[in-house]
């Protein structure tokens, strides 16, 4: 499953470039002095997510991969705080990503725990 996993995920990070919540965010204009921060920061969520899969798949590293997911949403967390700068949309369609992200990391700790 491992291998499966993996190529789903670099579709789903090649579709993610052309995603509405980069759209929006790319279309607001910058504040003076502002650069492109939120969306190279949306990239960091993505490479950082790349990790989880062979960290709790392949390796069953569970505590590892409960550390990523705190990454990812602290990477997330400050992700939606630079969009929210230049649009309140693109950082509200983020929100759900959090939630799920959320849920993710509730279920791998619990996950750890019971292997523990």
């Amino acid at each position: 499953m491992g291998p499966a996993v993996l190529a789903v995920r670099s579709r789903l990070d090649g579709a993610l470039r052309d995603d509405r919540r980069l759209r929006l965010a790319r279309r607001a204009r910058p504040r003076r002095g502002e650069r492109e921060a939120g969306t190279g920061r949306l990239g960091s969520t993505a490479r950082v997510q790349s990790r989880l899969d062979p960290l709790f798949f392949a390796a069953g590293r569970y505590g590892l991969a409960f550390l990523d997911i705190c990454l990812l949403l602290a990477a997330l967390g400050a992700t939606i705080l630079l969009f929210r700068r230049r649009s309140r949309t693109a950082a509200l369609l983020l929100v759900p990503y959090a939630l799920w992200t959320l849920y993710a990391a509730a279920l791998n700790f619990a996950l750890w725990q019971l292997n523990t």
